[in-house]
């Protein structure tokens, strides 16, 4: 059906491959769930580039989907490749929005200040160790501390 009226079945496509990348990942089938993830994000860039205003948010979620899977497969260079995508992505939602860039905004639902969907915003503690800083934006830990999570 999408390849008949892509128009009109390649959003709900993108979303069910997405879907379907998590529950193989959820299956221990993460290199099929990382082959789903890809294929979203390809429908959705070609959405995108089609209508970026209706779009560009899924894509941004889609790479940071991809970015988390590809991370947890311990592919590090091509993880940070989809998530640096994901926050140029999401920069130009914000851009186009209303001017400001999407840091600027820190909210947690956001690709480019939301660490693998973790609800944990870059920077904060100061750390000089190979770990990253993280700050909680949540308020889902009950507290107000930071908190540091390893760099993937």
């Amino acid at each position: 059906m999408a390849a008949a009226n892509a128009a009109a079945y390649e959003p709900d496509l993108a979303m069910s491959l997405n879907n379907l990348s998590i529950r193989l990942a959820e299956a221990g089938r993460r290199e099929e769930g990382l082959g789903a993830s890809e294929e979203a994000v390809a429908v959705r860039r070609r959405l995108a580039s089609a209508n970026a205003a209706a779009y560009e948010p899924d894509l941004a979620r889609s790479l940071n989907n991809l970015s988390i899977g590809l991370a947890e497969a311990g592919r590090r260079n091509e993880a940070e490749r989809a998530r640096s995508g994901a926050v140029e992505v999401e920069e130009s939602v914000n851009r186009r929005r209303d001017g400001t860039s999407a840091y600027a905004e820190a909210d947690p639902t956001s690709a480019s200040t939301n660490v693998g969907g973790t609800g944990l915003q870059p920077g904060g503690c100061g750390s000089t160790n190979k770990e990253t800083p993280l700050t909680c934006v949540t308020g889902r830990c009950g507290t107000t501390k930071r908190h540091v999570k390893t760099a993937y």
